[in-house]
């Protein structure tokens, strides 16, 4: 039987390396990207059509390349290539070219060696999108449809460094088994977190939050009484970390969340006072003007303090490991009351700390009150696509920036009125000037940096009336060679 995603050689179709990226996101082994489009490597890379996963060529590192590849391998009828070389006799290897499983004689000794410390996918864009709609699931990308305005039940998570040695981190698994927020910790301040402390997997988290589509993603940030460290010492720690971790949060619907508990050391001064809380949560407020602020206090710390003005989330665990929904002891539970000195009733419940949401056993479970609308409308924004639309009648153009050290332009010319544009790299950093063209002849411009840092694509703001788009590449420093790889496409703005 013909392979029904065969390309002609040289190829000539749209890039597909974003898109396998994002298959990388949904595999096991917590893959990192180290390859993708690159020149002169007169292979699928040189043309955009692959991506390159890999880990420490540890004992653990192998072991999650391997399984990686063994999870891809049963989809072989998607892939050009699928090559990676294990260390164990327990398999022969996993090797797909166009379609069929083939054995590591097929590519050769050298090829075979050289794929041992990295696993190596090459594919059509028509089978790396098919591919996607597969491992989310037949609702399409990002799991099951949102509940629509006023009904449906919005569950959700929240992590830290001490989850990714419970489970997989599935995001995927999760978000398909019904979950609409993921919320992180960031890190924190004070004695308990011996100073200044960054939660290693954040940007993790949020990477994979967003391949996962998940509509509202989040932070929380463990605060330490003002004795310690000043409110703006504070504030400044925080927006500074989710800086570095996760570039795009001011772009994206978003949870913050302040941390207020006792841990270990009430004879340090601990928790933090109402007040102090009322005060981080208000600066914290005054510096970011978008996002879900909301307050973990524990009932036992903070039943009898006043309304300081903020929404609060409360914890009370019903544990003996099953199912998230099971779990939930209902929306009557004593958890939802009022808190006594402010009476003010919790707009979430932590219900749980060792629930099973999708292939995660052990997580903290949560409810927020009210529909995603209502959660959407409290984060000051509407969720924002990551991909263009799978509608092949609708499809929206797409291509790559000219690579070089002359900047070129790309001109686009659009009749979609409120289109976005969307653009993004995966190698270095490049500096790009973006220019729309209103109907009336006026142009406007606007600079913006993407990196390999921020694997999320930079979303220009929908506009009307706008007849034409540009991309022109400019040089971010006067080093800059101008050889990262650049991609654009539009999509439909949300209505």
């Amino acid at each position: 039987m013909a392979f029904r995603y065969a390309t002609a050689w040289p190829p000539s179709e749209p890039d597909s390396w974003p898109d396998i990226v994002q298959i990388f996101a949904l595999t096991p082994g917590n893959m990192f990207i180290t390859s993708t489009q690159r020149d002169g490597s007169s292979d699928y890379h040189d043309f955009g059509m692959a991506a390159d996963g890999a880990r420490d060529m540890d004992a653990a590192g192998e072991a999650a390349m391997r399984d990686c590849a063994q999870f891809l391998y049963p989809f072989a009828e998607y892939f050009l290539e699928l090559i990676h070389t294990t260390p164990y006799d327990t398999d022969n290897g996993f090797y797909v070219k166009n379609g069929e499983q083939v054995g590591p004689d097929y590519y050769g000794p050298q090829t075979v060696a050289d794929h041992r410390n990295h696993v190596h996918v090459a594919m059509s864009s028509a089978g790396a999108r098919d591919l996607l709609t597969v491992l989310r699931g037949q609702a399409g990308p990002g799991g099951p449809p949102d509940p629509p305005a006023g009904t449906g039940e919005v569950w959700g998570r929240d992590s830290s460094n001490h989850d990714w040695d419970r489970g997989p981190m599935n995001l995927v698994a999760e978000r398909a088994d019904g979950s609409l927020f993921h919320v992180a910790k960031v890190g924190g301040i004070g004695p308990t977190e011996g100073g200044r402390y960054q939660d290693p997997f954040f940007a993790e988290a949020m990477r994979r939050g967003m391949a996962a589509g998940f509509p509202v993603l989040g932070d929380y940030f463990v605060c330490c009484p003002t004795q310690y460290a000043s409110v703006g010492e504070q504030v400044g720690y925080w927006i500074s970390l989710l800086d570095q971790g996760f570039p795009a949060w001011r772009d994206h619907p978003m949870i913050h969340q302040l941390d207020a508990e006792s841990w270990e050391a009430e004879d340090q001064g601990y928790p933090a006072s109402w007040q102090d809380c009322r005060d981080l949560l208000t600066e914290f407020s005054a510096r970011v003007p978008t996002g879900y602020k909301i307050w973990y206090a524990p009932r036992r710390l903070y039943d009898d303090a006043p309304d300081i003005g903020f929404d609060i989330w409360t914890p009370d665990y019903h544990t003996n490991g099953r199912g998230y929904r099971e779990l939930y002891p209902g929306d009557d539970d004593f958890a939802w009351g009022a808190y006594s000195g402010s009476g003010r009733a919790p707009r979430i419940f932590q219900y749980a700390s060792d629930a099973l949401m999708g292939d995660d056993p052990q997580c903290d479970a949560n409810k927020f009150r009210g529909s995603l609308d209502d959660l959407l409308a409290l984060t000051g924004r509407r969720p924002t696509p990551t991909t263009r639309p799978r509608d092949e009648e609708d499809e929206m153009p797409q291509g790559m920036v000219p690579k070089g050290k002359t900047a070129s332009e790309v001109a686009i010319s659009s009749a979609w009125d409120r289109s976005v544009l969307s653009v993004g790299c995966t190698r270095g950093k490049a500096k790009l000037r973006i220019g729309e063209h209103k109907v009336d002849g006026e142009w406007t411009f606007a600079d913006v940096t993407v990196s390999a840092d921020d694997l999320r694509r930079h979303d220009m703001p929908p506009q009307i009336q706008i007849d034409m788009r540009s991309v022109t590449r400019i040089p971010h420093s006067e080093t800059d060679k101008m050889d990262a790889p650049v991609t654009w496409l539009l999509y439909y703005a949300p209505e």
